[in-house]
């Protein structure tokens, strides 16, 4: 009797932790770089484009009780996600779907508009890949808005946001103070002279290493600095697979030995010369856009080495 009770004491505890951990990994959450390109092809109000790009959507996926929560610092986000603070029941599971109604009052002209969201979420190896937004909007003007937003589960650094938004002034919250504060809001004076500024880029690379360290998530990651041109092309190269491996990118023609609407890695374009890297033929235009913008950038910054 008392070896029955032990077995089942044993099994208890373990179902029971078992089932905090599965709960656990239903959670699934990603955040979502608003970049300026996407709310301007899509002529979204400028007033709006000021405020909304380079934020970060912040997503979470419930798949145990079937919500998405929109957990985003900028409230003004709901805009785009039409996800209220309680959640919204979604539909599927690679892509899932779910659909809501919001009421905002133009105070400006005093009338009420309407937002009715048809939006999906991408879902790739248990993980956040893509926001799908389709939104009609009703009441004094009639507008629809489609488009994508590309999501991962790493956080952006402050360089990127500015990037999201490089034609717009900048972000005051990412603009770093000229002098620090005292606890007043007073500025601090020296006396002496601050040493001079360093011209670093980001270190955020994806390097042909082993990767010993364990970080958040394995396939991203590392950091060195850039010391010639070699490693200012391959931080692009990283970049434009948001410094993940398992990212992939569809070719719009053909490749090298890769055929119109196959993917490619980063393990694929690795080795590529400059030249050849910044004519990979890319199937979505933000992909290709983003590819342009980082040629003009890399040259610049590589006359600075």
């Amino acid at each position: 009797m008392k070896r029955i009770l032990s077995i089942i004491f044993f099994i208890i505890p373990w179902i029971f932790f078992t089932s905090i951990i599965s709960a656990k990994a239903e959670l699934i959450k990603a955040n979502c770089l608003i970049d300026e390109f996407y709310l301007q092809e899509q002529k979204i109000d400028k007033s709006e484009q000021q405020v909304l790009a380079g934020k970060v959507i912040k997503l979470e996926v419930d798949t145990n009780k079937k919500l998405i929560f929109d957990k985003s610092d900028l409230k003004r986000i709901i805009i785009l996600t039409g996800i209220p603070e309680e959640g919204i029941k979604y539909e599927g599971t690679s892509s899932i779907t779910y659909q809501n109604e919001l009421k905002v009052i133009d105070q400006e002209n005093d009338k009420e508009l309407k937002y009715i969201y048809n939006n999906s979420i991408l879902l790739e190896n248990n993980e956040i890949s893509q926001l799908n937004i389709k939104i009609d909007q009703t009441g004094i003007s009639l507008n629809k808005w489609k488009f994508f937003i590309k999501c991962r589960s790493g956080e952006y650094t402050d360089i990127e946001k500015k990037i999201a938004r490089r034609t717009l002034p900048p972000d005051k919250s990412l603009v770093k103070p000229k002098y620090k504060l005292d606890e007043n809001g007073k500025p601090i004076l020296f006396l002496f002279e601050a040493p001079p500024k360093v011209n670093k880029m980001p270190k955020n690379f994806i390097l042909d290493a082993d990767i010993s360290s364990n970080p958040p998530i394995e396939d991203m990651i590392y950091e060195l600095e850039i010391k010639n041109a070699e490693d200012l092309l391959n931080y692009y190269k990283a970049k434009l697979f948001d410094n993940n491996k398992r990212v992939s990118l569809e070719l719009s023609r053909q490749f090298m030995t890769f055929k119109k609407g196959e993917r490619i890695s980063y393990e694929n374009i690795k080795d590529l010369e400059e030249k050849k890297f910044f004519r990979i033929p890319l199937k979505d235009d933000m992909e290709s856009h983003m590819l342009k913008f980082y040629k003009k950038e890399y040259y610049k910054e590589k006359k600075k080495l």
